[in-house]
């Protein structure tokens, strides 16, 4: 199914046609909800791989790129993505991510306090709510699980 002008993708709106790239794909120009405009490829629309402009995508919570966003984003990546290099020792042996939302990872855990880093209470259970807070490096060595030789 071809996406056409009027058509919304995520947070796109399709404006209509802007060409093709050197590999022929379709390229759509779109305008996002908070008004931006940008040329959007049509594969990326249909995927979900582009969903809004990288503006509203930072603006969504206003967190972007704090410590606790990064924390939330890099524990998703280890349980979710398998080309983390830490996928094996998380998703790899079945821990999830179980958050929703950044949101209810922020209201969970609150702001980082100086020097701690996330840590699940129990290794082997999930990302989840009442399974993780804010914790020093001392404390994050006793709670680590034994590794067999």
């Amino acid at each position: 199914m071809r996406l056409a002008a009027g058509m919304q993708a995520g947070q796109w709106m399709v404006v209509g046609f802007a060409g093709r790239t050197p590999r022929r794909q379709v390229l759509l120009s779109c305008r996002c909800i908070c008004g931006r405009e940008a040329v959007v490829t049509e594969d990326n629309l249909k995927r979900g791989t582009s969903r809004s402009c990288r503006s509203c995508a930072r603006l969504k919570h206003g967190m972007w790129g704090t410590p606790e966003y990064k924390a939330y984003a890099q524990a998703k990546d280890r349980c979710e993505n398998p080309r983390c290099t830490s996928y094996p020792d998380y998703g790899g042996r079945g821990i999830q991510f179980k958050f929703v939302s950044f949101d209810e990872w922020y209201n969970h855990l609150g702001p980082r306090p100086d020097g701690y880093s996330v840590d699940r209470i129990d290794n082997d259970g999930h990302y989840q709510p009442g399974n993780v807070r804010w914790a020093t490096q001392g404390l994050q060595n006793k709670n680590r699980r034994r590794r067999k030789c």
